[in-house]
């Protein structure tokens, strides 16, 4: 079988295709998200270009049709078409899952699951595992109406490159190079974190990743059960409304204290997901 090159879009290819999306919201937030992150990114950085978007042909006019590489680290798709064929296609005629060493198939909606574990099987890829994650998603207008509420002994401030190591060893999902990772995001898209006043130390945190979502909400153990996670939660909700996006979070599936704190946020969820790590 011949092996098809993918077609690099280009940034007027992603206008137009960020001008599809636009007409499926809520539904394909993330994915209009994805695409006004990645201009922004332009802007903030010539050159910085982390994120690679491809197709296999002009045929993502008409579908939606895209694969998204971030850095050497993770692989999005998404497609608008019910049966999956051009995404099948992209994924198996092309090298793209001719992958060395760790990748995440990052986001897979549940929609368009059966198409990429298709395609992993017709390229012999044994080697993985998967994580449930849930789309939790608020209107901007109701992001923008968010009251936020700080303690006396504690501040909000925004995070640095050297909060990356604290911040990186309690993430759940570390990983060699995590360090990396992360500080890609909080370079480009910045970070909150809540500090005591008395010493400034870091007790909590939430990042922001390239679908402009908030990632890696998390407590340091003995600061648990004390309403940070709820006050750092509304801080990023209201930067991301204020950066004219709707704010978004993913959830790992079963995480009730997490679902609990987004919902009375007035949070809901909007899709269920899966990230899928190939070794």
């Amino acid at each position: 079988m011949t092996c098809h090159t993918l077609k690099t879009l280009s940034d007027h290819d992603l206008i137009k295709l960020r001008d599809i999306y636009e007409k499926h919201l809520p539904y394909a937030t993330h994915v209009y998200n994805l695409i006004s992150t990645y201009m922004k990114w332009k802007k903030l950085k010539d050159g910085g270009n982390y994120m690679k978007f491809l197709s296999l042909s002009d045929d993502w006019s008409t579908t939606g049709t895209f694969i998204m590489q971030f850095s050497c680290y993770d692989i999005f798709v998404f497609t608008l078409q019910k049966n999956g064929a051009d995404l099948y296609k992209a994924l198996t005629d092309t090298r793209i899952l001719n992958v060395d060493g760790r990748v995440v198939l990052y986001g897979i909606l549940n929609d368009h699951y059966p198409t990429v574990l298709k395609s992993l099987i017709y390229k012999n890829i044994t080697k993985f595992h998967t994580i449930e994650m849930m789309l939790y998603y608020l209107p901007k207008e109701k992001a923008l109406s968010i009251t936020v509420v700080c303690p006396d002994n504690v501040y909000v401030d925004k995070l640095c490159q050297l909060h990356i190591p604290t911040i990186t060893a309690i993430w759940p999902h570390r990983f060699d190079g995590a360090e990396r990772y992360l500080s890609i995001f909080l370079e480009m898209n910045g970070g909150y974190g809540v500090f005591l006043k008395e010493d400034d130390k870091l007790v909590a945190w939430v990042m922001r990743n390239h679908w402009g979502t908030m990632i890696n909400l998390q407590t340091l153990p003995e600061y648990k059960r004390m309403g940070f996670g709820h006050l750092i939660v509304s801080v990023m909700a209201k930067h991301i409304a204020e950066d004219g996006q709707s704010p978004m979070a993913t959830i790992v599936m079963g995480n009730f204290a997490s679902e609990m704190l987004f919902q009375k946020l007035g949070f809901r969820h909007l899709n269920s997901l899966k990230f899928v790590t190939l070794e």
